[in-house]
């Protein structure tokens, strides 16, 4: 029943309606979105390891006077730089990564051929290949081209350099430091990207889980998470003995109110109708968005007394809020279907009953508590009789 009120318990704006019938739209991108700015941290870890090598290879080639490579290396620090502020502009990001594997393949190249394979620079090839099945957009042809890329690369840099001389001439000790120096980078950047991909894949999959869990305009669990639920506690309850009971709420007129006032509206009362009953909610219990205008809550460690109780305590909490559309105080009431749940018994049996109940109600009046009709009728703590 859609009313005039006073008493203001949430507010809507004609702005919040337009939003909100956008938000399917946007948790659709939700997954997308998600995976795309973890790719691009990933990218970015990679790009600072990079910038760090190359400054300590700065270094030791001054110490070794090995002047070609000390140019290249100051040269990289630079690129690295640039590709790091690149990559703060969503266009350029694809430049950037581009210029970082080109660096990474030269810079293997040259100083490959410049101290020979034994240096074991060509490894730094093999730092490329988590890159070419991370991007989220790589096509399937796409990676197997980069990978049998970096395969022929490594290989033709091992055998070019046992065809020719070095450019430069290095002790054999200096030449084993060199080569275990790289492998210990080259493990260290492959452990690094590993770990942030594993991380941000886990990250994915429990925001996927999330996603498929919950109602998308209300944020509660949706129908099918509150059933997998019931189906645990049912299975729980055989060794605890614990008493479980079922509420369903409906809105009432509440088509009425989408007619009238438009569905962003409806939308918005929905999402703060969630909002307000989750807040009256004791700790492990359930509210879900059951469909429609419809709420299911599941009551754990409760009797029929009690499940009234809390039947009681939302109904009367739903009757005090109040809405406003284009600076006009609306209210809108819910009726309140209420039955335990059963020891071996099927819970759509048990929701059944208290659809029953909750149809019941509507043609008794609406905005009321109405308990299913094979349940105990009566209760002292509410105050209340049916």
């Amino acid at each position: 029943m859609v009313r005039q009120g006073n008493d203001t318990m949430a507010t809507s704006t004609p702005g919040g309606h337009r939003a909100c019938t956008q938000i399917t739209d946007v948790y659709s991108l939700t997954r997308f979105t998600s995976v795309v700015a973890r790719f691009r941290r990933l990218a970015t870890t990679g790009l600072v390891a990079a910038m760090t090598a190359h400054l300590f290879f700065v270094l030791l080639f001054w110490l070794l006077d090995v002047w070609l490579l000390l140019i290249f290396n100051l040269f990289s620090v630079c690129l690295y730089g640039i590709c790091l502020t690149l990559m703060r502009f969503p266009q350029l990001r694809a430049v950037s990564l581009i210029l970082a594997w080109l660096e990474v393949i030269v810079h293997a190249g040259i100083a490959t051929l410049a101290l020979g394979a034994e240096s074991g620079f060509h490894y730094f090839l093999l730092g490329l290949v988590p890159l070419v099945y991370i991007d989220p957009r790589g096509h399937r042809l796409t990676r197997l081209i980069g990978l049998m890329m970096l395969t022929g690369l490594f290989v033709g840099l091992d055998l070019l350099s046992t065809l020719l001389d070095p450019w430069f001439t290095l002790t054999d000790v200096t030449l084993n430091g060199l080569r275990w120096g790289n492998t210990l980078i080259c493990f260290f950047v492959l452990g690094t990207l590993i770990n942030v991909y594993a991380r941000t894949s886990r990250q994915s999959e429990r925001d996927l889980r999330n996603l498929a869990s919950t109602d998308l305009l209300t944020s509660l669990r949706n129908r099918r998470s509150v059933t997998d639920e019931a189906l645990m506690l049912a299975a729980e309850r055989k060794s605890s003995g614990r008493q479980l009971a079922v509420i369903l709420v409906d809105l009432d007129h509440f088509k009425q109110l989408n007619d009238r006032y438009g569905h962003g509206f409806g939308d918005q009362v929905l999402a703060d109708t969630a909002r307000l009953m989750n807040r009256t909610m004791r700790p492990g219990d359930s509210l879900a968005r059951w469909g429609g205008e419809e709420f299911l809550i599941l009551l754990t460690d409760a009797d029929l007394d009690r499940a009234i109780c809390v039947a009681e305590r939302v109904r009367e909490t739903l009757s005090k809020q109040t809405f406003h559309h284009d600076g006009h105080p609306l209210s809108i009431t819910a009726t309140l279907g209420v039955t335990e749940w059963r020891t071996d018994e099927a819970f759509e049996i048990c929701v059944s009953r208290a659809d029953e109940a909750l149809y019941r109600g509507k043609q008794n009046g609406r905005d009321r508590v109405e308990v299913a009709k094979t349940d105990q009728g009566r209760w002292v703590r509410c105050g209340a009789q049916t």
